[in-house]
């Protein structure tokens, strides 16, 4: 009998998103010209493919070159490239940049809303551990499926709030029932809501 009860599959997928890996994805976006290229992977023919240089990983490099590339390439497969003098700068080369491509034949990834187009992050410690990730994140808002700017714009309204009215930048709320509060400038929230959107539409 429990056998019948048990699950025939089970199903993975991701609830929720943690604010700070969407900041750190923003953070990629703006920095895309300098921290993102798209390439041609031959492991997944016909599908684009992203290198996503590290944030905090990439030691002296400020942009992803074509040298580092290839020597990030060679380590993948296995080969040593003869720029590479000894094993701190191997571990450099392979700690600075970030895969994102689709996933190998036969594999798969979690469901996802920041991840509409499925890809996997190679490598990447926290895809693995959650199934999701700020360099995956800014490559689907980058390929205009995913709107970074906009679901952050969604959620930080309350706390800019609070740190404005602390601020003295912002009037706090009057008390409940004793003095009715000033009307709010109703297109000012909708006018941001179309810029983020905007911004999204264009993978900026």
């Amino acid at each position: 009998m429990d056998g019948l009860l048990c699950p025939t599959s089970l199903t993975f997928d991701v609830p929720a998103i943690p604010k700070a890996m969407l900041e750190k994805a923003l953070w990629y976006v703006e920095h895309q010209d300098t921290h993102m290229v798209t390439f041609d992977f031959t492991e997944t023919p016909g599908e684009p493919a992203f290198y996503v240089l590290s944030q905090t990983g990439g030691g002296d490099a400020k942009t992803i070159t074509k040298r580092h590339r290839e020597m990030f390439a060679a380590a993948m497969a296995g080969e040593r490239d003869s720029r590479i003098k000894d094993l701190n700068s191997l571990m450099q080369v392979c700690q600075s940049l970030h895969l994102v491509c689709q996933p190998v034949e036969g594999m798969t990834v979690p469901e996802c809303e920041g991840n509409k187009e499925k890809y996997d992050c190679v490598g990447c410690k926290s895809f693995k551990a959650v199934g999701i990730c700020s360099h995956v994140l800014a490559v689907n808002h980058v390929s205009k499926k995913y709107n970074v700017r906009y679901v952050l714009g969604r959620l930080q309204p309350g706390a800019s709030k609070t740190a404005a009215v602390k601020a003295g930048k912002v009037t706090a709320p009057p008390p409940a029932l004793l003095q009715r509060a000033p009307v709010a400038d109703p297109d000012s929230s909708d006018e941001e809501e179309a810029r983020l959107l905007q911004l999204g539409e264009q993978g900026r």
